[in-house]
């Protein structure tokens, strides 16, 4: 299992950056952004996966099984307004990784 960081706390600036543009701007995010902060979400998303796959009678599993799939085109390949309608799918999780 991973220990998550949050954002705020990664040390090597770069993810503080990319975060704080998403959240003060409404630029869209370069393609060297976007692979940064899609890292970032990915780890979010295995470590919730992985605690809620484990557990076949939890009725969010078929959600969260969704959300993986939807990832790579709407996070990592996607722009601003599919990275916004996939973390507010998340949130519906009560994940939020920002």
């Amino acid at each position: 299992m991973t220990n998550l960081v949050y954002w705020k706390y990664e040390t090597s600036g770069r993810l503080r950056k990319v975060v704080e543009k998403y959240l003060h701007s409404t630029d869209e995010l370069t393609s060297e952004e976007r692979d940064i902060f899609a890292c970032y979400l990915g780890i979010w998303l295995a470590s919730f996966t992985y605690s809620t796959l484990c557990d076949p009678s939890n009725p969010q599993k078929q959600y969260l099984t969704e959300l993986k799939t939807r990832f790579a085109s709407e996070v990592a390949c996607g722009d601003r307004s599919s990275i916004d309608l996939w973390l507010e799918d998340l949130a519906q999780l009560g994940i939020d990784p920002l």
